[in-house]
């Protein structure tokens, strides 16, 4: 929270004053609306992944604990304390009851979760650079070129061991490093032509997120270029990773800050945005809520 306060301390209050009469409401209810396309989207990838692993509920209860996970995010210094969450959930509800290679199953089919959502983030993030790069450097151009090469690189590999004439021995592969569980749902996401669909709703899922901040900004005054928000949001989203801040606030401020002002977005404006964004992610997880009382009296009513 210093971090946030830090960066708080940095706001012009003259044009915070005389913004008080021009912020538009109807961006913010775009935003509001775009986030939960972002977060259900997600919760459904997600349901879909597990329910390839063999679990066992239905695509609402998985969009419902995804909103649970998350809002846990939103008080830890990680994004990884609500993933651990799901996957305990998911494990310790299964009817067969609780059984350590089901958490084990639960928490990989989570990590290829992670796994999709990462490659799309720094899949969009690489493709801003490949348009609005020089902006920042002229060399970031060529290594978001270079990145998405990479990446399609990566994804025609993986799509050629998971082909007929080498699907058993990438199985026998997966056995003997004693991960043959998870061969279906490594076949599920990256065999072709699979691994369109999954990165093309990665992709979708990080765009609609960038959208959201976009809005709140555009509520208070000023308009972000798209290939800039591609820039700043995937890496605000890796930084968010690691135990730097309660879920990436003032982090995400001081980032979006250091990188919009390449665009000449105001500095102020953007923090604005940025916090407003913020709050409009933990108001649309108070779903979540639900999810965690009903999910708690559960397994108390199991023990």
């Amino acid at each position: 929270m210093l971090l946030l306060i830090n960066i708080l301390r940095t706001l012009d209050i003259g044009l915070i004053l005389n913004l008080r009469q021009e912020v538009n409401p109807h961006w913010i209810f775009l935003s509001i609306f775009v986030i939960n396309c972002s977060f259900i989207l997600s919760g459904l990838r997600w349901g879909l992944l597990m329910k390839n692993a063999g679990f066992s509920k239905t695509l609402f209860q998985y969009v419902g604990i995804y909103f649970s996970g998350s809002l846990i995010n939103q008080g830890l210094p990680s994004t990884l304390g609500g993933d651990a969450y799901r996957a305990l959930v998911i494990a310790k509800e299964n009817e067969a009851g609780l059984r350590l290679e089901l958490v084990a199953l639960s928490f990989k089919v989570v990590f290829f979760d992670r796994i999709i959502g990462l490659i799309g983030n720094v899949g969009i993030g690489s493709i801003g650079l490949m348009f609005g790069g020089e902006v920042i450097a002229p060399i970031w151009n060529s290594i978001g070129i270079l990145i998405v090469s990479f990446i399609a690189i990566i994804y025609f590999f993986l799509g050629i061991i998971t082909t007929h004439k080498y699907r058993n021995l990438t199985k026998r592969f997966f056995k003997s490093i004693k991960l043959e569980d998870i061969f279906s749902t490594f076949e599920y996401v990256f065999s072709f032509p699979n691994y369109i669909l999954q990165f093309s709703v990665s992709l979708l899922i990080h765009l609609l997120n960038l959208i959201a901040l976009g809005c709140c900004i555009k509520a208070f005054g000023e308009s972000v270029p798209i290939e800039a928000l591609m820039i700043g949001v995937p890496a605000v989203s890796l930084l968010t990773v690691l135990p730097l801040s309660i879920s990436g606030w003032g982090l995400r401020e001081t980032t979006l800050t250091a990188i919009l002002v390449n665009w000449k977005i105001n500095s102020s404006i953007t923090i604005l945005g940025s916090v407003c964004y913020g709050g409009l992610v933990v108001f649309c997880l108070t779903p979540g809520i639900y999810y965690l009382i009903y999910n708690k009296a559960n397994l108390v009513q199991k023990k």
